[in-house]
């Protein structure tokens, strides 16, 4: 239930040890030729990150709550 309270993650670790993948959770599809940079972001909710899925749980308890008013105010680096 939503409380009120902050809450933190800090991920830290080696490059390349999954971090990024971690808390977004999302895939690029394969480049099309050599020019493009990268492919299309992919989203799934099997490969949700935490981020996602946090983010995705604190609407779905918001919409729930029908006696007062939420404010959700989210920021990463």
């Amino acid at each position: 239930m939503l409380e009120g309270f902050h809450a933190t993650v800090f991920a830290y670790g080696q490059t390349g040890s999954g971090k990024t993948y971690t808390m977004e959770g999302y895939q690029y599809a394969a480049k099309k030729n050599e020019q493009e940079r990268a492919g299309k972001v992919i989203f799934s909710d099997y490969d949700a990150g935490i981020s996602t899925r946090a983010i995705r749980e604190m609407f779905m308890q918001a919409s729930q709550v029908k006696d007062r008013t939420i404010s959700i105010s989210v920021s990463f680096l």
